[in-house]
């Protein structure tokens, strides 16, 4: 038979005070005539905090999925360079990216891990480079940071900062290194990398914003409405995130 147990309620003095200090706080809890309103307000506390994190996520999934940081080609103004996901910075929080120009030979380097150097042929065509450099490389260190949601941006933002390398102080023009978010189609099927390699006649190309990707101004949009988006094209530049050194 079943052993019948004691309500919690009914228990003396000397056996309260023996009980955890947890079980303690829980019994001065249950006997007070507000606890009712107590536990229903923590209970509810607890399920919105469970509904917002899933809300995140879905919003995540939803609006993030495949969306990339792209820097603009300094001689086409539709052509581009993809850096990272928006997910790759979310996760680790704080990414830094070196991006490396020689503007007259055409060459533009991407490094992370490690450093890949492409070079433009023509409109249409770039390739591998990995012959010296006859003039070098200006460097930019640039460092992506997550900004947690509040109530201005629902679901965090990405700010960065950027310094060129061999001048830490020299001031770089938002035009020179432009960068943009963009969504890949969903037809794109390829690894991510800096640029687009088409295997069959084993060439590149830069990512083309008609051809491979879908417009931000878009995916952005939310609501049953589709309202016109008010969220940013791409990341805002702060001086309060703080720069890692060249590497």
């Amino acid at each position: 038979m079943a052993k019948k147990n004691r309500p919690m309620t009914d228990i003396s003095n000397v056996e309260r005070n023996s009980l955890p200090i947890e079980c303690r706080w829980l019994h001065r809890l249950i006997n007070r005539r507000s606890y009712k309103l107590t536990v229903l307000t923590v209970v509810c506390t607890l399920n919105i905090a469970d509904l917002f994190i899933d809300w995140v996520e879905f919003a995540r999934q939803k609006y993030f999925r495949n969306v990339g940081l792209f820097v603009r080609s300094s001689n086409d103004f539709d052509k581009y360079i993809y850096l990272t996901d928006i997910d790759d910075i979310i996760e680790e929080g704080q990414k830094t990216i070196i991006y490396s120009m020689n503007e007259k030979e055409s060459i533009f380097c991407v490094k992370q891990m490690n450093q890949t150097c492409f070079i433009e042929l023509n409109n249409t065509n770039i390739d591998l480079y990995d012959k010296p450099l006859t003039n070098k490389l200006i460097n930019y260190s640039i460092t992506f940071e997550f900004q947690k949601p509040d109530s201005g941006y629902l679901l965090g933002d990405i700010h960065y900062n950027i310094m060129r390398c061999d001048l830490k102080d020299f001031h770089i023009d938002g035009d020179k290194i432009s960068l943009h978010y963009y969504r890949f189609k969903r037809s794109f099927n390829q690894r991510k990398s800096s640029v687009v390699y088409t295997q069959y006649n084993n060439t590149y190309h830069y990512y083309d914003v008609e051809n491979d990707f879908e417009p931000i101004e878009h995916v952005w949009r939310t609501g049953l409405s589709r309202c016109t988006s008010t969220s940013s094209l791409n990341p805002h530049r702060s001086t309060n995130v703080t720069m890692n050194d060249c590497y």
